[in-house]
């Protein structure tokens, strides 16, 4: 009986787990649309999927056209329009990624300082209507190094 009330005490804490970082990379994903829109003034159609790096409570999120090869092949027409930066439910900055223009915030003085240390987080998220719907997540990253899968290790 022990081991039954581990195993579901376990598995619904990790579930939670899960749900709630996809609930906060869904959360920078709607705050850095928004803040996308208030600078640019439209959001184009041709954008249908965001993709999220998470470490350390802080997100790196791209909105981007294509599959950038993580969850299937690499679309060959793959292509990253603008990067978004998220700490703490705030947008630091909404950064073009073609010209290195900066569209909303402020310059990032630090560059990625220690993003990469530590265990990084992939969450895709694919565009329906005027909604990105989260589509998968995975380990990314280990230290810098990229991990051997998106297995799931939370």
């Amino acid at each position: 009986m022990k081991w039954i009330f581990a195993f579901f005490f376990f598995f619904c804490n990790t579930s939670f787990s899960v749900l709630a970082d996809e609930n906060n990379a869904q959360m920078a994903v709607e705050k850095c649309a928004s803040a996308y829109i208030k600078s640019a003034g439209r959001f184009d159609n041709y954008i249908d999927r965001v993709y999220v790096e998470e470490s350390k409570r802080t997100y790196i999120v791209g909105f981007a056209h294509g599959e950038v090869g993580f969850f299937g092949e690499r679309d060959e027409n793959y292509g990253l329009y603008f990067v978004c930066y998220f700490k703490d439910s705030k947008v630091l900055s909404v950064v073009d990624s073609a010209s290195g223009r900066l569209l909303f915030g402020k310059k990032r003085e630090d560059g990625y300082g220690d993003f990469y240390k530590g265990k990084v987080y992939f969450y895709s998220f694919l565009r329906k209507g005027d909604n990105f719907e989260f589509y998968g997540s995975g380990l990314f990253a280990v230290d810098g190094k990229p991990a051997k899968s998106l297995s799931d290790d939370k």
